[in-house]
């Protein structure tokens, strides 16, 4: 919708929507964001997947978040310690212990210090 009214749409109002879905537990809205974002021609950010990643976290849709890390790391896009501190945060919000420790472990291996 946003592309229709002529105005430049950048990375950036990408980030600040799929950002405000969180809030309003709005998952399937920032994953749709997202895939908006790649059709338009923009590339995602780390900011972009770290948004998406704390909405799905928040909706306990702890999958998805693991998913959009995943796709993160194909596009050679470098997860930092938010990234793995909300897909660890989804995990442990679904009860998926063994998958929170995985991540922390990759965060060490990535010379990343846990918060």
């Amino acid at each position: 919708r946003m592309q229709n009214e002529s105005l430049q749409v950048d990375v950036i109002c990408y980030n600040s929507a799929i950002s405000a879905c969180s809030g309003s537990q709005q998952w399937s809205v920032a994953l749709e964001l997202l895939r908006a974002l790649q059709h338009v021609g923009l590339q995602p950010d780390a900011s972009t997947c770290n948004a998406a990643i704390s909405t799905c976290s928040n909706a306990q849709k702890w999958v998805a978040s693991l998913a959009l890390l995943v796709e993160m790391q194909e596009v050679v896009l470098q997860p930092d310690i938010i990234t793995y501190s909300a897909a660890a945060s989804a995990c442990e919000k679904g009860c998926r212990t063994q998958g929170a420790l995985q991540l922390v472990a990759d965060m060490h291996q990535a010379g990343l210090q846990p918060n």
